[in-house]
């Protein structure tokens, strides 16, 4: 091999040097950013018997990738569902505290028993009308909670619309950038990093698939097989609700016109946070909302006042807006307009002694005609009343035929095995996720040992080829020293 030959090798080295280092240098810049992948470079031998660096690539593993996406998007609905019931779980609150309604008809029992053995004693008249005042209020408030998280579901689902069409958007952008790269044969490693972010991103709102095609490009699908992105992105619409009231029914979110959430979607959507706010608002929140509501119409059915001699039945006690016809099962909205009747709250100037007496409802509903101030019959009718069994609307989920006292105590049993439910479910999905994305950085990522182990591969070879090019001049100083 001559001197020149041997020259040439040795600066196709140095240089063949300095671009593994420029790429391991550009591993290491981006160990610390989100969805970088770790950038590999194969040999090429050339015709001359020396060794350059081919095309830039990246280490990619698409199935697992493809996990990581359905990580995202499951454990984002779960998390949302979770969140949402963790706030409803302040109709229950502490159960030191007897807030929830199960505890303050508890409450209300032991009032009226106490004023049955005193019907003559005002206070404690008053303590028993005070504790049912208590507890209407606390079925407003739990109705009014509900409403609130249902707006806030839906408010998120409208933000998230809009997040997703913007990044659609960017989406759209960077696809076709990494398209015309592949033509002129650029490279495009960083810029696929980019958009498997964005497409994370992306997952976080709605489950998400992806489809592979010529020249780099993919195709975006929901878990659902909507499509989002097909060399265009999809429109995806929906028509945000300003207040939410007991009968509202939230809109459906669309994607390129086809409904992907709400009853009878032909594509529902299963996962990400817009799946998980459409379940909150359109389920889980009108289950618990039923439940409240059929918890009012079991109060004011317990507490109603029947007219012989009108041959009807009327509100008695509470009473609410649809007074004085008395609620259906099922009704929707009875727990926001619950309310002790203002003939009997001395609050409003009522007599609290028409609960002794009866004659809430009116004159003719009247129990004890002859005004004894003793009268406990129908003191003691309540407290049985309240007592007794009772049907309610198998929507509610609670069972048909109990005890108002242990449908509203299985009421706080349901919510609590609901939010213990979603909770375990995002702490394993969580989880999911998080070993998923180990798993994929492990593959995929830049492990900084390896890289400063390279590096010193790379020195090890600069300092060879800078050795041969010494050795090269050294035998040139000296052939041309023979010759002069």
């Amino acid at each position: 091999m001559s001197l020149l030959t041997s020259l040439g090798f040795a600066r196709a080295s140095l240089v063949n040097a300095g671009e593994l280092s420029s790429l391991v240098s550009r591993n290491i810049a981006n160990a610390n950013v989100d969805g970088a992948t770790r950038k590999t470079s194969t040999s090429v031998s050339r015709i001359d018997g020396s060794v350059s660096l081919g095309s830039v690539q990246r280490v990619a593993d698409s199935a697992l990738y493809q996990h990581v996406l359905q990580a995202i998007s499951q454990q984002s609905a779960q998390s949302t569902i979770a969140a949402s019931l963790e706030t409803l779980n302040q109709t229950v609150g502490d159960p030191e505290a007897k807030s929830s309604p199960a505890a303050l008809i508890g409450t209300l029992s032991n009032s009226l028993q106490q004023f049955s053995v005193a019907p003559s004693n005002r206070g404690a008249a008053e303590a028993a009308v005070a504790s049912a005042r208590q507890l209407s209020a606390a079925l407003n408030g739990g109705a009014q909670l509900v409403q609130s998280v249902r707006q806030a579901a839906d408010t998120s689902i409208a933000r998230n619309v809009n997040d997703i069409n913007s990044k659609l958007a960017q989406f759209e952008g960077l696809n076709n950038a990494i398209i015309g790269a592949t033509f002129s044969g650029r490279d495009i490693t960083d810029q696929l990093d980019k958009r498997d972010q964005l497409i994370k991103d992306m997952s976080k709102i709605i489950g998400i698939t992806t489809v592979p095609r010529q020249n780099n490009d993919i195709a975006l699908y929901t878990d659902s097989g909507a499509p989002l992105f097909e060399t265009t992105p999809r429109q995806v619409s929906f028509a945000p609700i300003t207040a939410f009231g007991p009968s509202t029914i939230g809109n459906a979110v669309f994607i390129d016109n086809i409904q992907v959430t709400g009853t009878g979607a032909p594509m529902a959507v299963q996962s990400g946070e817009i799946a998980g706010a459409a379940h909150v608002r359109d389920s889980a929140t009108l289950d618990y909302q039923g439940q409240l509501d059929e918890i009012a119409r079991g109060l004011i059915a317990a507490f109603s006042e029947t007219s012989t001699s009108l041959s009807s039945t009327a509100p008695g006690l509470f009473t609410y807006s649809g007074a004085p016809a008395m609620p259906q099962a099922g009704q929707a909205g009875l727990a926001s307009t619950i309310r002790v009747a203002a003939t009997v709250d001395p609050a409003k100037g009522g007599d609290v002694f028409l609960l002794r007496d009866g004659g809430i409802a009116g004159s003719a509903f009247k129990a004890n005609v002859n005004g004894f101030a003793g009268f406990t019959g129908r003191i003691q009718e309540l407290v049985d009343s309240l007592a007794g069994q009772q049907s309610f609307a198998p929507a509610a989920g609670l069972g048909t035929s109990t005890t108002l006292a242990d449908f509203s105590a299985a009421s706080v049993a349901w919510l609590g095995s609901a939010r213990k439910e979603a909770s375990d479910n995002a702490d394993y999905k969580n989880t999911v996720l998080q070993n998923s994305e180990s798993a994929l950085s492990s593959k995929t990522g830049v492990n900084l040992d390896d890289q400063m182990m390279r590096l010193l591969d790379v020195e090890r070879s600069f300092q060879a080829s800078s050795k041969l090019i010494t050795t090269i001049d050294s035998m040139y100083n000296s052939l041309f020293s023979a010759i002069t």
